[in-house]
């Protein structure tokens, strides 16, 4: 049966949510409530309420000022909250403050200075203008400032473009916001054209067509940057930036006259479409060079030519999140050079340094090279990272990041000039995964979760960064230490495969006497990890008896260049295989049971589930899929990463891209994906979809399932007709995980 549900599917489920959360509205008349159903429920939100820590800064003090976040079901959103910690006191404080309708907070480093950004609320269109800036300081409102849309739209708090760079003095802010659009239509008048209103009053037109750039940056077409003045109270634009690009991740240079920043091309020219924008988010094989221009003084005459921006890496096709060393006469960045050179959507990070003088730099140099193979199970298996810290030294000789090591996040430090590495956090199978936070005067702060246990706050010092601190969480209440309770209930351990850079991580119920079913969960991308960190969705499903197995198949990043590259033009072959390793190894072990194995994915792992239960339809008693991919040749011409369809799978190769594949081209795209077993398919199928899903468009699921249901085959579609790809806002979640577990528990074999 296919069934399609605009966002709601389940009238038991919503009626036990609300149970649990009075205010959130209904679908259907409630009835006679099932206690199960109401557990269920409740379940799903304890292990939701934990908290999460997307940001830190380091004070000087030895103050921590840390961001929270929190799921919000009422609002469908995620809920921010910030708190400051003294790190000698050595626990969090029991509360923080919300923060409601900011966008970005970002403290100055002395910590006597705040900037808030308000963005227009309500309106997916960047451009749209209204943005407050607010500075706090000396415990009180000290300047704000609203821009028009004439100035700029929404300034950009996505994480990559994302740039908030204070001065040396404090006085000075950098910062990245959508560039106004040029005037699209002339303005037309009322009912006739000819009896056009005088005052100029009318209507415009939609006008030309804008790429933008792509998934979960709908409207963002380009990025530029602008400087506050805090004490006049003025906005203004950075000029001579390089043409056809977006530029972001911008600094202040040791002089203050200038600034250093990274420009993204809007063209991809090294996939011989240079008039096409590729979407951005998770794709670091984009075009990417660093650039240095004049930061704008307020008594700059608006019309005189501006002075181009000076190009700093004209040898190297990917640079940058540029950083400059404390005395000013290193410039650093980070380089996804392999990812361009190969067109995989992530690869091994170089580290990379040059000499600064005044406003040049010279002598670029390789200080932490791709590595091709870790020299043992253990071993350094080179850089994943795409951003980090505002300031990573954490001595006058080394930087800090964090990375991808294995099935974990660790943090490293790195001698700049020798470029000797040295792990500074505990392996992956002892305490489970470090993100890296921040780093200021001496301190690393970092996040660390295991799949188990939410994340924590912990912190080292210089000279010693091994020794650890974690900070206490406040004393626990009753209403919100539901989670504490469960994950005491849970274990997790790594699962070893024979194959190198195969690898699982299993999360179970602690001390079962028998064997539990299982949910293999293959990670999306295809180039990305699944790590020992904490993922409530997950830790639901093994609370409520599912042994979870989560996959590292080759392919994966943390392993090494050698093991990323084997996997491209053998998708849905290579990676299938290593998630029957995966599972194989798993029942050997005697950790799950054999007879009854689901699998859940989404975006390549929902291509790899589609796979699985077409390659290996004796296997697997049911599905659930998160925006699949389930026929590449019906997405190479809607999906805003093309790109993905040429070498991610078929393997034609950088070079045959083209913005009209061939018959020839198709038929290979489509004889590698999931479609193309479709008849093999046995198990019933559960599809999860955005609809304002851009990177694997609903329409490539609504298909597979419509193929699915002519074929005899059970099959329940929902459709969130608000979401985008990672189907990641609180309800749809909440929704998404309720519903699978419905249909694990409905189809499995009793």
């Amino acid at each position: 049966m296919l069934c399609l549900t605009a966002g709601a599917t389940n009238p038991a489920k919503h009626r036990a949510l609300r149970s649990t959360r009075r205010t959130i509205a209904m679908a259907t008349q409630p009835k006679e409530v099932p206690s199960s159903d109401t557990q269920t429920a409740k379940a799903f939100l304890a292990w939701a309420s934990a908290p999460s820590f997307p940001k830190a800064f380091l004070l000087p003090g030895g103050e921590l000022w840390v961001t929270q976040q929190q799921r919000d079901l009422e609002g469908n959103k995620q809920r921010v909250f910030t708190s400051r910690a003294r790190l000698s006191d050595g626990k969090l404080p029991p509360f923080g403050v919300e923060s409601r309708g900011v966008s970005l907070s970002v403290p100055s480093p002395s910590g006597r200075r705040l900037l808030v950004v308000r963005n227009p609320e309500g309106s997916s269109d960047a451009t749209k203008g209204g943005v407050v800036l607010e500075v706090w300081a000396g415990g009180r409102l000290a300047a704000e400032v609203e821009v028009p849309a004439s100035v700029h739209g929404a300034v950009y708090a996505d994480g990559f473009l994302e740039s908030c760079s204070w001065d040396a003095e404090e006085e000075r802010l950098l910062y990245v916001a959508e560039a106004p659009p040029a005037s699209r239509t002339p303005l037309w008048g009322g009912r006739l054209i000819s009896n056009a209103p005088r005052d100029g009053s009318g209507w415009r037109g939609v006008g030309e067509f804008t790429e933008d750039w792509g998934e979960q940056m709908s409207g963002k077409c380009t990025s530029a940057l602008f400087v506050l003045l805090i004490a006049d109270g003025a906005v203004l634009p950075v000029r001579g930036l390089p043409p056809d690009s977006s530029c972001g991740q911008a600094v202040w240079a040791p002089d203050g006259r200038s600034l250093v920043f990274a420009s993204f091309a809007h063209g991809a020219q090294h996939f011989n479409s240079p008039t096409r924008r590729l979407g951005l988010v998770y794709c670091l094989n984009r075009l990417a060079a660093l650039y240095r221009c004049r930061a704008p003084q307020l008594d700059d005459v608006a019309d005189a030519p501006a002075e181009a921006a000076v190009l700093l890496t004209p040898h190297r096709r990917s640079s940058f999140a540029p950083r400059f060393s404390p005395d000013g006469k290193t410039l650093l960045c980070l380089s996804a050079e392999p990812a361009v050179d190969t067109g995989a959507h992530n690869a091994t990070a170089e580290l990379c340094a040059a000499k600064w003088d005044t406003d040049a730099c010279h002598n670029w140099r390789t200080v932490v090279a791709a590595v091709s193979a870790p020299d043992s199970p253990d071993g350094f298996p080179g850089l994943y990272c795409s951003s980090w810290p505002r300031q990573p030294w954490v001595s006058d000789t080394h930087v800090v990041l964090g990375t991808t090591w294995g099935s974990g996040d660790a943090i490293v430090t790195v001698e700049v000039s020798t470029g000797a590495l040295t792990r500074v956090t505990p392996p992956i199978a002892e305490q489970g995964s470090w993100a890296l936070l921040d780093v200021a005067m001496g301190h690393i702060a970092a996040a660390v979760s295991t799949p188990t246990t939410p994340a924590c706050l912990a912190f080292a010092s210089a000279p010693n960064l091994i020794q650890w601190t974690r900070l206490e969480p406040p004393p626990s209440e009753p209403l919100c230490s539901a989670w504490l309770a469960a994950s005491s209930a849970l274990e997790w351990q790594l699962v070893a495969c024979s194959t190198r850079g195969v690898e699982g991580i299993l999360l179970r119920s602690r001390g079962s006497d028998t064997l539990a079913p299982c949910v293999v969960v293959p990670h999306g991308g295809p180039h990305a990890a699944c790590v020992a960190g904490f993922t409530a969705s997950l830790a639901f499903l093994a609370s409520q008896g599912y042994a979870v197995l989560q996959c590292n198949y080759r392919g994966s990043i943390g392993f090494g260049q050698q093991d990323l590259t084997s996997l491209l033009g053998k998708a849905g072959r290579q990676d299938v295989d290593d998630v029957i390793a995966c599972l194989d190894a798993a029942i050997a072990q005697k950790l799950v049971d054999p007879t009854r194995v689901a699998v859940v994915g989404g975006s390549h792992g929902g291509f790899l589930a589609a796979h699985l239960i077409g390659q290996h339809p004796q296997r697997f008693y049911c599905a659930v899929m998160r925006n699949p991919v389930t026929d590449i040749s019906s997405m190479v011409g809607l999906t805003d990463i093309p790109d993905w369809c040429f070498v991610e799978s078929a393997w034609l190769g950088k070079s045959s891209y083209d913005e009209s594949p061939s018959s020839e081209k198709l038929a290979r795209m489509r004889a590698v994906s999931p479609i193309a077993v479709v008849n093999n398919v046995r198990a019933p199928v559960l599809m999860l979809l955005g609809a304002k899903d851009r990177r694997v468009p609903a329409s490539n699921g609504l298909a597979y399932a419509r193929a699915l249901k002519h074929r005899g085959v059970t099959v329940r579609t929902i459709l969130f007709p608000e979401d985008e790809h990672p189907l990641s806002k609180p309800r749809t979640e909440m929704e998404s995980f309720l519903n699978a577990l419905e249909w694990l528990n409905t189809h499995q074999p009793k």
